[in-house]
């Protein structure tokens, strides 16, 4: 299932837009979306990206059914946050 994300990180980005092109990023299905989160604590494009909770100042990831660009919808779908043990939980909303 192709999902659409919208990426937040944290206390140190600003929020996501879902009016830019450029902030929507598409994945072929749910665990890519969850792998590029995870990958992105080593990548230095995302500097400072750590496994911390969003309560914690940590970061998370929308994620749409359909194109939040072509289609705008403030609700997500899904949400991929990082919990308090460094894992990644998906939380349908």
């Amino acid at each position: 299932m192709k999902v659409f994300g919208l990426f937040y990180g944290g206390s140190g980005y600003g929020l996501p837009d879902v009016y830019s092109r450029d902030d929507v990023e598409e994945f072929f299905s749910i665990d890519e979306a969850k792998n590029s989160l995870i990958d992105r604590r080593f990548d230095p494009f995302y500097p400072c990206v750590e496994a911390v909770p969003p309560e914690d100042g940590g970061m998370y990831m929308h994620l749409f059914r359909e194109d939040p660009y072509e289609n705008p919808d403030p609700i997500p779908d899904y949400l991929l946050e990082f919990n308090k043990w460094g894992y990644v939980n998906k939380v349908k909303l």
